[in-house]
């Protein structure tokens, strides 16, 4: 496997307020055939928490121990008194689920890195994120341009600090991010339980679920900009994404006959930063939205696809597992 040197620069001021700075306003959505989507899709984000589903018969079988000894009680009633066990949780906030923003930036960020393939011998990105999967199964399948070939090593490289241009914008050890998440949260989404019967069970998100939140950027140029919304977001210049992949079971797929993984991003607005340089005909200060914001998207994709030119590659992260 040829081994390419990656494109390392020392890393902009993060004291200093330039070029463009704001707030997108970000939608994510699970697919739902509902809302024209191609197959409903469930969602998870691992916690590490576990919730107990209470059955509704637990009462009456409690006021069977007084009739039964607990040794046979134990023997013959322990499915009906377990019921249908300990559910995998989504994390919760105020009564909300959510899904914790870093989790939507190690998504973003790992899209972008896998994304980037060599131009005239050289790399703009290492793979501190994306190349945390093994380079086969479906992983391997989906991302195969950007795994072909060898990359020197992450950022920084040992005696030097200077980093490449995903760890510049998304900050590494000793650097700050000029990209930062919010958690994204669910106002209307009710957690339904799915499993597949041998033991795997978790509370998800249904098919056509919202959660809201926002990515704050910073001393931005125009086409990184635009390739976080088009590569790093999948997004088009309509605001609306194509299907991507996120959370537990992206790969595996299906949990009880369910698709799992499935979800898109939508562009809801974008906001600049008083601080901000201007943005096509976006003022420091103003909001893009409508039809004003198709216009910015289109400038910012346009100036990534210039700047970035022969340097990645649109993978389709859901065809190739079957399931669109």
């Amino acid at each position: 496997m040829q081994r390419y040197q990656v494109t390392r620069n020392n890393p902009r001021d993060r004291s200093e307020f330039r070029n463009l700075s704001g707030v997108l306003s970000i939608t994510l959505k699970t697919l739902s055939t509902k809302y024209g989507d191609k197959t409903d899709s469930y969602l998870h984000v691992g916690s590490g928490a576990e919730h107990l589903q209470i059955l509704p018969n637990l009462a009456v079988i409690a006021k069977e121990i007084n009739n039964l000894g607990l040794g046979r009680l134990a023997k013959t009633r322990w499915r009906e008194i377990v019921g249908a066990g300990e559910y995998m949780a989504m994390p919760v906030v105020g009564g909300k689920p959510v899904i914790p923003g870093s989790s939507v930036k190690g998504n973003v960020r790992a899209r972008m890195e896998l994304s980037f393939i060599p131009k005239e011998g050289r790399v703009r990105s290492c793979l501190s994120v994306g190349g945390g999967m093994p380079s086969f199964g479906r992983h391997g399948k989906i991302w195969s341009k950007g795994l072909e070939y060898d990359r020197d090593f992450k950022c920084p490289p040992r005696g030097r600090f200077m980093v490449c241009l995903m760890c510049d914008i998304f900050g590494t050890k000793g650097l700050a991010s000029l990209l930062e998440f919010s958690d994204f949260v669910g106002e209307r989404v009710s957690l339904q339980p799915v499993s597949d019967g041998y033991g795997m069970k978790l509370m998800a998100a249904p098919p056509g679920s919202a959660f809201t939140g926002e990515i704050s950027f910073r001393n931005l140029s125009e086409s990184e900009l635009g390739l976080v919304l088009f590569r790093g977001l999948a997004i088009g210049d309509d605001g609306v994404g194509k299907p991507v992949l996120l959370g537990r079971l992206k790969y595996r797929g299906k949990l009880g006959g369910k698709v799992f993984g499935r979800v898109k991003y939508q562009l809801n607005s974008l906001k600049l930063s008083t601080l901000s340089q201007p943005l096509s005909t976006l003022k420091p200060g103003e909001t893009a939205s409508g039809a004003m914001l198709q216009t910015v998207i289109k400038a910012l994709i346009d100036s990534a696809e210039k700047e970035f030119n022969g340097e990645y590659y649109v993978a389709d992260e859901v065809q190739p597992l079957g399931m669109a």
